[in-house]
């Protein structure tokens, strides 16, 4: 036997699940014309916050990749003139990276047309919308970072 419950969670699921679809596909569709993809994103966006250069390790964990995986990445990104390579000061193994001035104007570009395109689901919700959705996404983002 159903309950209440039941129904209201088949209707949680189905409204995330269109939602996460939707993003993913405007994200693919405006992100198809920039210079960096998602992922790379993901990888470098400390590098843009940071003043200092940064260690693969904290790129990986920040990202959510591994280090091979982000080793190959920045290898690309290197490739391209978007990433530097330094030697880690006291440890010959190590590597520190840093955005060049290329792959600061990348991330910028990328950072702005993610803003609009946040500015443009934001302008279409009422302002109660607005102020609710604001707090129910801060809720979710905390309930997904509970479950690591």
């Amino acid at each position: 036997m159903r309950t209440g419950a039941d129904t209201e969670l088949d209707a949680f699921v189905v409204a995330f699940e269109r939602m996460s679809r939707a993003a993913k596909r405007a994200r693919v569709r405006v992100d198809a014309e920039a210079a960096l993809t998602p992922s790379q994103i993901d990888l470098v966006l400390p590098l843009y916050e940071s003043d200092d250069a940064l260690g693969l390790r904290e790129l990986a964990r920040a990202a959510g990749v591994s280090p091979p995986t982000a080793t190959r990445m920045i290898a690309g990104l290197e490739d391209r003139g978007l990433v530097t390579r330094e030697p880690a000061p006291g440890d010959r193994r190590a590597v520190r990276l840093a955005l060049t001035d290329a792959g600061r104007a990348a991330v910028a570009e990328q950072r702005a047309r993610t803003m609009d395109r946040r500015r443009a689901v934001f302008e279409r919700l009422a302002p109660a919308e607005r102020r609710a959705a604001a707090q129910v996404m801060r809720r979710l983002a905390d309930a997904f970072e509970e479950l690591t």
